[in-house]
This record gives structure tokens, sequence and C-alpha cells, in this order.
């Protein structure tokens, strides 16, 4: 802005300058001397030294010149010439000069501001480079520490699924596992079709899968306000590409059906819960949902399809403990029974030998 403002003062003086030096000042026309025709005059006494250059008129000379109407009415008057002096030469001089002396001052402070704009140019020039500097810095670093927390998380997810693996069904082959017909929650329940409902280490996966399963929903940033349905294709797909890096489990089921039902489940749950507390507006299609769930039995069983198995599981679990239990008890009775019996018939043989040499005696 400085260096903007001393332009334009300098390019406005330069033009004062060159007008300046292109005036030049109208000098007034000499009078012109009418030849007497009467005798010539006497010569006028100098009043003055003779060394003196400059003759002043005598005051009777002043008194005699006639100006004006007169000296043109009496063309036989002697008029004289007026020396003209250069007053409006040497003003525009002054100005000329001044003008230079400020054209001058401009110079230097253009020149002044030129040279700060340059050592600002090189500081922000300089500051630049180090910033960019920094930040190559800064990214270098940061893809390192990002490449080193997916290797951590990789090595953590191997952790994890050689634990996982070891409490998993040994009848779930490596081949996939096809989809049950019907729906889910309706016809099938999914921790049961997943061979993970029948004690509480499977049941503890499950869980874990589906809280997993859940972040990563969340995360994902799917729109859970629309149905599966309308939810873009390729939002599933890395939904089911991340799901199998976390949990390799889930690779063996085909086409991602697990992963797909829970998180489908996940979501129209979700949307229950916001239908029934008004935070969502319900869609016209479910209108008639209400006098399905008004017809419903309220004494009908809430017990999950799931939890029915592990039941039916734990209680066979436990008559077949009960029963090893009695069939070890009867052996301890038995046991007990052939030693109390052997005891027995050797108190008897005795008994006989003595009775004999008693015979063999009184005999």
């Amino acid at each position: 802005m400085v260096l903007v403002t001393l332009n334009h003062h300098y390019h406005r003086l330069t033009l004062l300058h060159s007008m300046a030096n292109s005036y030049t000042a109208p000098l007034r026309p000499q009078s012109k001397t009418i030849p007497q025709t009467g005798p010539p005059a006497a010569p006028r006494k100098s009043t003055t030294n003779e060394n003196t250059l400059i003759q002043q008129p005598s005051p009777g000379a002043r008194q005699n010149r006639v100006h004006g109407p007169q000296a043109r009415a009496n063309p036989q008057a002697t008029p004289t010439s007026r020396p003209v002096e250069p007053l409006q030469r040497n003003i525009v001089n002054l100005d000329i000069d001044s003008i230079e002396k400020q054209m001058q001052l401009l110079r230097d402070q253009l020149a002044q501001a030129k040279e700060h704009e340059e050592n600002l140019f090189r500081e922000r020039t300089r500051d630049d480079d180090n910033l960019a500097e920094k930040l190559a810095a800064t990214q270098a670093s940061l893809e390192r520490a990002l490449a080193l927390n997916v290797e951590l998380n990789e090595r953590l997810q191997a952790v994890q699924a050689s634990g996982a693996n070891e409490h998993i069904d040994k009848d779930v082959e490596d081949k996939s596992i096809t989809r049950p017909k019907g729906n889910a929650g309706q016809h099938f329940s999914i921790q049961v079709e997943m061979k993970l409902a029948s004690s509480k280490s499977k049941m503890s996966i499950y869980k874990g899968i589906q809280r997993c399963l859940r972040e990563l929903a969340i995360r994902s940033g799917m729109n859970w306000e629309l149905a599966w349905a309308d939810i873009p294709s390729e939002e599933k797909v890395k939904l089911y590409r991340t799901a199998r890096k976390q949990h390799p489990y889930l690779s063996k089921f085909r086409n991602d059906w697990a992963t797909e039902e829970i998180v489908k489940q996940f979501f129209k749950n979700k949307r229950k819960n916001h239908y029934r507390n008004g935070w969502l507006a319900v869609p016209e299609r479910y209108a008639h949902m209400a006098d399905v769930s008004s017809k419903r039995n309220p004494a009908g069983s809430r017990t999950k399809t799931a939890r029915k198995v592990f039941d039916e599981r734990q209680r066979k679990r436990d008559q077949q403990r009960h029963r090893e239990e009695v069939a070890a008890l009867e052996d301890d009775a038995h046991e007990d029974e052939e030693m109390a019996d052997g005891e027995d018939n050797e108190d008897g043989g005795e008994d006989e030998g003595e009775a004999g040499n008693d015979g063999d005696i009184y005999a």
C-alpha cells in the first residue's frame, strides 16, 4: 500500500515537472521609439558619478512623461521604454526546484519501500519454505504412525481370531455356510445358524461380533433411517469387507449373509425405537403394524430362539452330568459291595477250618 501511494505521488510530481519545463513566461513587447521631427534634444546631465552605470532620470523628466491617451494624442511626446523583469520565470524556476526536491525525496522513499518489500518477500518465502518442510515432516511422521497402527491392528485381529477360533464348534466346516430360508427372527435364529448358541463362550463370541458390527455400521455413515434395500450397495460392500477383516469367522458365511442380517436387525431395532418415541415419522407402509401388534397375544412366549437352544443344550448337559454322577456313585457302591463280600468269604473259611480241627481232635 505504501509503495502504491509513493508511485502515485512520484508520477504526479513527474507530470508537474514536465509541465514546468515546457512553460515559458510571456514577455511584454517593448514600445517602439517614435523618431523626433524637431531639433535634437539636449543631452540630460547625469546626477550621479561617472562610475555609475545606470543613469537615473531627473524629476523634471519624470514629470514631463506623458502616458495614456495624451501620449497617443501628442505624437511628439517622447515615450520611454520600460525594462521587463522576469518575475514569472523566477517563480517557475523556484517551483521546478521544489518539485525536483520533492521528486528526489519520493525517489528515495520509493527505493526504501521497494527494498522493504523485497525483504518482506524474501522473509515470507523463507517462512513458506520452512513451513513446507515442517508440513512434509509432519506428513511423513503421520504416515509412519498410520502404517504402524494398521500393523498393530492386524496383529490384534489375528490374535483375537486365533483365540476365538479355539472356541468355535468343530462341526463348523471350512466351507461356506449358506443362508437358511425365511426371515431372520421369524423363521430362523441368526445366532443358532451361526453355531454360536450352545455354550456361554460361544454366546460371548456372538455378542462380541454384534458389538463390532454395530460400531462399524455407525462409523461407516450408512443411513439407518432407510430400508436395507434402499442403502447403496457400495456402502454394504465396504462394511462386509471391513467386518471380515475384524472377525475372520464371518468369512465362512456365503455372500456375507450373517453380517447383513445382524446389521439389518440393528437398524430395524433402532428405527423401531425412534418410531415408538416419536423421534422419527412412521412411513405409510408400516401403518398396519400397529394393528398387528395389538392383536399379538400378550401371554405368548418372548424367549429368543437362541435362548431356547441354549437352555435345551444346558438341560441335556445337566442330564448327562447327572447320569455320569449317578453312574459313578453306582460304581462306587458296587465296589464297596464286592469288597465287603470278599471279607466275608475269608472269615467263613477260617471258621470252617477251625471247626474241622476241632472235630478231628474230638474224634
